[in-house]
């Protein structure tokens, strides 16, 4: 028993480090690979930053070039910068003045209106009154109307009246008149006789 129990542990030995053998060779298989993928890699990096750094020295190129062009209009251009940068100035200055006198004008406008709107509304308020006044007034003087109008109808009336009664006596006097005098010798108005006829001589009776 002995045997065979030394014999099969010999056997696992031997089988363990034939499995040993085995994945060392499959994991020295996938290194090598993976080397091989990393040199790829290394190579496709290198090749990028190669191609980046020529396009970064002729992006370098070209700025230094543009440098130098701007650099030759640089002075040129400084000076009507400067001169933008004075007349900027002056503009500013001249904006800050008529903004303080904007500002200035705003306020006193804005003090006017807050005057003009308080007289305003004090002179509603006396307009106010005094419509209620005139309103007074008026009725006062409808009443004073309607009574003046009562008293010319009842003076209309009473007119009225006497007219007849004036012209009842001028008709009374004037067949006394005809009867009595002699018409060629005397003028006399048979039209329009007041309430006591007055008569003009222009001869004697008979």
């Amino acid at each position: 028993k002995q045997t065979m129990a030394d014999e099969n542990h010999k056997n696992e030995c031997i089988d363990m480090r034939e499995l040993l053998v085995s994945q060392k060779e499959e994991l020295k298989a996938e290194l090598i690979k993976e080397r091989e993928k990393h040199a790829a890699e290394v190579l496709q990096l290198q090749s990028s930053m190669r191609l980046a750094k020529e396009e970064s020295e002729k992006g370098i190129s070209d700025l230094q070039r543009a440098l130098e062009e701007a650099e030759e209009l640089h002075e040129e251009d400084f000076n009507k910068m400067l001169l933008v940068i004075e007349e900027g100035k002056v503009k500013e200055e001249e904006l800050e003045l008529t903004n303080e006198s904007l500002t200035t004008e705003k306020k006193d406008l804005q003090s006017e209106l807050q005057s003009s709107k308080k007289a305003e509304s004090d002179e509603v308020v006396a307009l106010s009154g005094e419509l209620e006044k005139l309103r007074g007034d008026v009725k006062a003087k409808e009443g004073t109307i309607d009574l003046l109008q009562l008293q010319i109808q009842s003076l209309q009336e009473d007119k009225t009246s006497g007219v007849d009664r004036e012209l009842a006596i001028e008709k009374q006097d004037e067949k006394i008149c005809c009867g009595s005098w002699n018409i060629p010798y005397f003028f006399r108005r048979c039209s329009g006789l007041s309430a006591s006829p007055k008569f003009t001589w222009v001869g004697s009776s008979t």
